[in-house]
Formats: structure tokens, C-alpha cells, sequence
């Protein structure tokens, strides 16, 4: 029993993955369903991921509503919440 815990004490790692950033919820149907807010959104999260916007933008912006929120899902997918009736 002894040598099992400092086996166990040996096995611990120090280094901790970093926590996800807290995640950003969207209401679908109120004010933050604004396509503009959604833009806005999305530009935000690539400055801080430092990703490339412009492609992304094109892209939101290239069809209907429902591309821009597939679109917004599809970059940023881990970083949001999205919420529809």
C-alpha cells in the first residue's frame, strides 16, 4: 500500500491545460439575433484568436441569415452558445 500512493504522487503532473475561456451566449431572439451584433461577435472572437477576419466576414455575409449564423457557429462553434426558440 505504500509504494501505490507514492507511485500515484509520482504519476501527478504539474502542468494543468489552460481552462476554455468563458463561453458567450447568444440569444437568438432578442437584441444579440442582430445580424450586425452577430458581425460584431465574430470579428471580436478572430481579433482575440487572431485569426483572420475578412475571409470570415465575406463569408457571414455571403448569403441569408441562417448562413451568417451557421457561419458564426462554424468558426467559433467552441467559443459560443446559441440559443433559438
Amino acid at each position: 500500500m505504500g509504494n501505490s500512493s507514492k507511485k500515484n504522487h509520482k504519476n501527478k503532473t504539474m502542468i494543468q491545460a489552460k481552462p476554455k475561456r468563458h463561453m458567450i451566449t447568444i440569444d437568438l431572439e432578442g437584441q444579440e439575433g442582430n445580424a450586425f451584433y452577430l458581425i460584431s461577435v465574430a470579428r471580436r472572437l478572430a481579433n482575440e484568436l487572431k485569426m483572420d477576419f475578412d475571409p470570415i466576414h465575406k463569408e457571414m455575409i455571403g448569403g441569408n441569415y441562417e448562413n451568417l449564423i451557421k457561419t458564426l457557429d462554424k468558426h467559433f462553434g467552441e467559443y459560443i452558445i446559441i440559443y433559438r426558440k
